[in-house]
């Protein structure tokens, strides 16, 4: 049984893998893991590369979350957790783009917010970069938990949505579908505190006014967009557009991934990103 488990974890690894190279290195490293797991005592890979590996090695006891992986750096404590354990997205909406639709916006009753990106949600993703959500379905919100919060989250973290909502009815929202799949390490608190301080580490306009990307209603390559953002925070991010009144692409959201304590950007594990054409609009707000 084992070995069949390894035949099929192999296929899996070489699906995984996003370049040859790498695909050859896990498939090699899964071969000597299957028939002598004890061959390695530490192997020591990028982020994706050990995602895949662990999970595919705890095939060997035939189950995941059985087995241990860390998350080490040079500075700070390690972060040990179960096989098969979740990455966090943290998307950034430029409230201009979504106002700049059919639909149109509403701002928020405290009045229109500054001209920054937002947060849009901060969604926990397996491993294997698949969306985890409504996880507590009888969950509730503690609103004395997120209280001291609540100024920040109006700055950082408002709702657009028509008709104009309460923002605490928003963020209830928030927890119950996404914060509830990172409960085990994020209660309520550091969850949307987390979310803050996320945002506030990655300047998105800040980064790209300094490369001459301007909220002007120009139109930019979106090669260029994201690349700029690599350079400046090392990681790759993700791009969605929408759709402006008139049919033209426009930049909506950046998506970046961070740790399972939302206090690091990593590189986001394997999911599939990317809605736009060769050139958006970045529409003024």
């Amino acid at each position: 049984m084992v070995a069949n488990r390894g035949k099929c974890a192999e296929q899996s690894v070489n699906k995984s893998f996003r370049s040859e190279t790498e695909r050859k290195a896990g498939s090699e490293v899964f071969s000597h893991l299957m028939p002598a797991d004890i061959e390695f005592d530490t192997i020591v890979t990028n982020n994706i590369s050990g995602d895949i590996l662990s999970n595919e090695a705890s095939m060997l006891t035939g189950s995941f979350r059985m087995l241990p992986s860390a998350s080490l750096g040079e500075s700070g404590p390690g972060l040990f957790e179960p096989i098969y354990g979740f990455a966090l997205d943290i998307a950034g909406q430029w409230p201009g783009s979504y106002c700049d639709t059919k639909q149109g916006c509403c701002y928020p009753k405290t009045g229109k917010p500054a001209t920054d990106f937002i947060i849009y949600g901060l969604q926990p993703y397996s491993n294997l970069g698949s969306p985890l959500l409504n996880c507590d379905r009888k969950a509730q919100t503690d609103t004395s938990k997120i209280s001291k919060l609540s100024q920040s989250l109006q700055t950082h973290w408002p709702s657009l949505a028509c008709p104009s909502k309460n923002g605490m009815k928003h963020w209830s929202n928030e927890w119950y579908k996404y914060g509830t799949c990172s409960k085990s390490i994020l209660d309520q608190h550091k969850y949307f505190e987390a979310a803050i301080n996320l945002k506030k580490k990655v300047n998105l306009l800040k980064i790209l006014q300094t490369a001459g990307i301007q909220q002007n209603g120009k139109f930019y390559n979106v090669g260029h967009i994201a690349e700029t953002i690599r350079i400046a925070i090392g990681y790759q991010p993700g791009i969605h557009c929408s759709v402006d009144k008139l049919g033209n692409s426009q930049l909506n959201l950046v998506y970046l991934c961070s740790n399972t304590l939302g206090t690091q950007i990593i590189e986001c594990p394997g999911m599939v990103m990317g809605t736009c054409k060769t050139t958006v609009k970045f529409p003024p707000f």
